[in-house]
């Protein structure tokens, strides 16, 4: 009777896969800060999230290439904190050569 039992067998678990924050985090900071740069007054956020984008999408794909997931996401993120950045400059220009036009 005993053999006719069924045993209980123990499943094999997959080892949990190390995630990539840094990607992931690049990302919400580019698309936050590419947002906020198009806010005038709020626009001065981008000055801080578009340098922690390019930062943090820098170590995510290095952590790709060493086999984390999410590179492309990682990428992303850069070239959104790169786009960041460059919209906060020209708001800049602008801003300069607006207020160096009205004084002369």
């Amino acid at each position: 009777m005993a053999d006719d039992q069924m045993q209980p067998v123990a499943q094999p678990q997959a080892a949990p896969q190390e995630g990539n924050g840094m990607a992931v985090s690049s990302l919400v900071l580019g698309i936050i800060g590419v947002i906020m740069s198009f806010i005038p007054i709020i626009g001065v956020v981008a000055w801080i999230l578009g340098p922690l984008a390019i930062v943090f999408g820098a170590v995510g794909r290095g952590k790709a290439k060493r086999g984390a997931p999410y590179g492309g996401m990682a990428l992303a993120g850069l070239i959104l904190g790169i786009v960041t950045v460059g919209i906060a400059i020209l708001w800049v220009i602008g801003l300069i050569g607006a207020a160096g036009g009205s004084s002369g």
